[in-house]
Formats: C-alpha cells, structure tokens, sequence
C-alpha cells in the first residue's frame, strides 16, 4: 500500500487529510513541529500513523533526513505552512515559511526521493483573486495575483496574501526548470469552514483562523455592529481535504491548479444560517438578508474547471456552518 508523507499534520485541513488517507487505506507519515504535537496526533489516528518531528521547515535540508529514513514514500501531500495574522515579524513568522518551506520539502524530494511520484501542496484564493472587487471581474484556475514580497513583509496580512502565490509560483517554476520524476498539483482553498477532525481541538480557547470567524459570531451581541466583517470565497474543509487526496489516483489531476471554491459569502452570510437555526442564542443580526447586495458588488470566481475535474458536489455552507457550530455547542457543553 501506498505510504503518504503529509507536512504540517498537525493543521486544521491536515487532519482531515489524514483521516481520509487512513480510512482509504494509506499509511500516513505525519511531520509536526513537536513530539507533543506527534504523540496526541498517534493517538488519536492509531497505528497506520507515524510521525516525525521537524522543528522548522524554513530550514534548507528541514526534510531530508525524514525522506531519507522513509524510502517507501511515494506520495507528498505538503500542506505545512503558517495561517494567522497575529504574529510578531510577518516576513520571519509567514512569508519565510511558505516560500522556503515550499523550496525545502521540493529539493528535499528531488535529491533524496525519487521514488515520489505525486506532490500536492496546499496553496490559497489568495493567489488567484479577482484584481478588482468588482461584479465585472472574474477569477478561475489561470489567474495569478501577487503582492510585492518588499511591500508585504511588514503586514502580516498582506505577508498572507503574498506568501500563498509566491509560494506556489516557486512549486511550479521548481517543477518546470527540474523535470522531476514527480506530478505536481496544487489545492486553492477559499476561506475554509466546518467542523474539527479531532473534537477536542473545538474546546481550545484560541481556534483556527477560520473556526475562530465562526466563534466570534457566537460571542456577538444582537443590537451591536457585529464581528469583523470577513467575507470571500467559502469552502468546506472535508472538500478540501479530499481535494488534495484526489490526485493520488486520478491522473487527469496532474499538472493542474484546483481552485476550492463554493459559492462567496459574508458575515450576513454566517448571521443569517446561525439565527435561522438557533434564534435563542440572540447574536448581532445585522440585516437579514443583506447579503445579497454586498455580494453583487464583489468579483467572481468561476471553479467550473475545477468541479468538473473533481466530480463531487461541494459541501454547502449552510450546512458546514451549522455542523461548526454544533460542534462548538458539545465541545463546551452548552449553546453559549
């Protein structure tokens, strides 16, 4: 059986990754930053998942002792890179660690791993948005949109927004220049919503960047102007996850950019869902139904290519939302 090698096992999509590896029958080799972070996730998977410890990915060789200890990997699934925006240095703590990272795990295969036949990294809409916010421009599979690294590195925001597609962009240009014995494919996930794989990660104080939307919309107050006002292209993290797996098997796969998106939304979007299920927990309201206007005014981004590589229909938001949020309700024993 096919031995997969996933980085950053530890990530919220990771895990989910992991777990439709495991129950497809795959051996899984997990890389975390810790053994703590190791041992919880062995424990929580079982026996058909091990895992090894690298510290820092931006490391040049961060991956090679791991590749050479494994020969039996013919399959790369690198989804490790850093999400949050509270950080203390974004070109250190963010943009350093998607472009080397990428660069490493790459080289790393190339030079001790020949015998790897699929990679699949997990890149971001952020590399592929609209240019302009506007109901005229439409994003698919062949836009690229990059910040300048100089113009990024002190925002950690926009050190997200331009780690993803620099990140990617070095993955393909690796790929062209070296001709290496491997396919590459690469998953352009939306903002990413539903449930935790492990539950127990839903009882944690801080969450995810994208369950963390979901929660401060449960502390809002009715009468109040609301939580931060994100919104953007919507995906579920299940999709994701079987996404990446995909091309382990489907070769029509290779060599593509799959662009993860459902529908767009915002936080009327969520409000709305939330208070049409659960009118009792009396959170910010705003105006119901108004996000259809904020919507039109927004670009597009047209996944049809990708759907139809795929061909599964995407999980719902209506229905991501409302099983985040009953997550949430059993990790905390209560609706509140």
């Amino acid at each position: 059986m096919t031995k997969v090698l996933v980085t950053g096992a530890n990530g919220y999509i990771a895990q989910w990754i992991v777990r439709y590896l495991i129950e497809g029958g795959y051996d899984v080799l997990g890389t975390v930053r810790s053994n703590d972070k190791g041992d919880r996730l062995a424990r929580f998977f079982g026996p058909k998942f091990q895992y090894a410890v690298v510290p820092n990915i931006v490391d040049p060789h961060a991956f090679d002792q791991v590749l050479k200890d494994h020969p039996e990997i013919t399959v790369v699934l690198h989804t490790a890179s850093p999400f949050s925006f509270e950080v203390e240095e974004p070109e250190r703590d963010i943009l350093k660690p998607a472009i080397e990272g990428t660069k490493s795990i790459l080289d790393s295969i190339f030079n001790y791993a020949p015998q790897v036949t699929r990679v699949v990294i997990t890149a971001s809409t952020a590399g592929c948005r609209p240019e302009v916010e506007s109901p005229d421009n439409v994003a698919n599979e062949e836009t690229w949109t990059f910040i300048d690294y100089d113009v990024a590195k002190d925002n950690s925001i926009l050190a997200y927004l331009a780690s993803k597609p620099l990140a990617e962009k070095a993955a393909w240009d690796f790929v062209k220049e070296k001709k290496p014995n491997f396919t590459l494919t690469t998953v352009l996930p939306g903002y990413t919503f539903g449930p935790q794989c492990d539950p127990d990660d839903a009882k944690k104080v801080k969450l995810n960047q994208s369950m963390q939307v979901i929660d401060d919309l449960l502390e809002s107050e009715p009468e109040t102007r609301g939580p931060v006002k994100h919104f953007g292209p919507y995906i579920d993290v299940r999709d994701v996850a079987k996404a990446h797996i995909a091309p382990i098997t489907d070769s029509k796969l290779h060599g593509e950019r799959l662009l993860l998106v459902d529908r767009r939304f915002t936080m009327q979007t969520l409000a709305d869902i939330v208070n049409r299920e659960w009118p009792e927990l009396k959170i910010w309201k705003g105006h119901p139904g108004g996000d259809t206007y904020k919507l039109r005014k927004l670009g597009k981004y047209d996944a049809s290519k990708t759907k139809g590589l795929l061909g599964w229909e995407f999980i719902d938001i209506g229905t991501s939302v409302k099983d985040s949020v009953s997550q949430l309700f059993r990790a905390r024993g209560s609706k509140i």
